[in-house]
């Protein structure tokens, strides 16, 4: 039953989060450290670290498809990969970027937790069973 609530979970999760960056941009933008100089970077960030994230989970909650949280989950794999690597790169090691850190692993765990090779055997589709007396 986790492997149902974790991923729509992670989803609203991120759907605060991007409704966060849609209307409070400059927050937003402080908080991971960027400053825009421009008014098309308030757009920038509206549209970026706001409805892109809002997007993806709404899209994650209206499909309700493996593929999709999957895939989700992956992306957050990647964006917490580099963002350790660059951490160390670039010597900008602190607090946020700790939690930024902290929370990846749990949104990979939830949107990766409803692939089928997690799932307890008798959970998973029959195509994906192994038969071994299937080849022999």
């Amino acid at each position: 039953m986790v492997y149902l609530i974790a991923p729509n979970l992670a989803a609203v999760l991120l759907i605060i989060l991007g409704t966060a960056g849609l209307f409070f941009p400059k927050t937003i933008a402080a908080f991971v450290g960027i400053q825009p100089i421009e008014p098309e970077g308030i757009s920038e960030i509206r549209s970026t670290l706001g409805t892109f994230f809002l997007g993806l989970g709404t899209a994650c909650l209206w499909l309700q498809s493996t593929d999709a949280f999957v895939v989700l989950g992956i992306a957050s794999l990647g964006a917490a990969t580099v963002r350790l690597m660059s951490s160390f790169i670039d010597r900008s090691v602190s607090i946020k970027i700790s939690v930024a850190l902290s929370q990846k692993p749990y949104s990979v765990f939830c949107f990766c937790l409803v692939g089928d090779w997690v799932k307890p055997l008798h959970l998973r589709p029959k195509r994906l069973r192994r038969n071994p007396t299937k080849y022999q």
